[in-house]
């Protein structure tokens, strides 16, 4: 909690930790830690999500970084722990959110093969704008169609 206290995230508190708690996959809760100071400074989790269509649906949840340690590769690295943690307990659909405005988060997460999931006709030009300011191509033939 004192790690997620520094991020921009929603105020973390003990309940919606014991929430995430309940979701968590065995084995499915990542650290980076910083080894002079031996405090976490990253975070990702493996959460369970049966949204009903398939029962091997989970999220990627809480990828953050310490603000003193972002830029370094640890987003990255938390996320394909967490994506590897899937695929080894045989999950079939692996999603994550995030806001339109983590551009960080969203080019690491294209990086890592995640795809956009367009859900409605709005998110077009949204896309279209964000690709721009990362330097991604912007396919959406190729994404997600909801």
């Amino acid at each position: 909690m004192d790690l997620m206290a520094v991020t921009d995230f929603d105020p973390w508190d003990a309940d919606k930790l014991q929430y995430n708690l309940a979701r968590i996959l065995p084995d499915g809760w990542f650290f980076a830690v910083d080894i002079a100071t031996q405090q976490a400074v990253g975070t990702a989790m493996c959460l369970h999500n049966y949204s009903g269509h398939t029962p091997f649906t989970g999220d990627v949840g809480w990828v953050a970084c310490h603000p003193a340690h972002r830029g370094h590769g640890l987003g990255y690295s938390l996320t394909a722990h967490v994506t590897n943690r899937f695929r080894r307990a045989g999950y079939t659909h692996i999603q994550l959110g995030t806001e339109y405005y983590r551009l960080p988060a969203i080019k690491t997460y294209l990086k890592l093969g995640y795809l956009p999931r367009l859900y409605c006709p709005d998110m077009y030009p949204m896309w279209e704008a964000i690709c721009a300011r990362l330097g991604w191509p912007f396919t959406p033939a190729t994404w997600i169609q909801a």
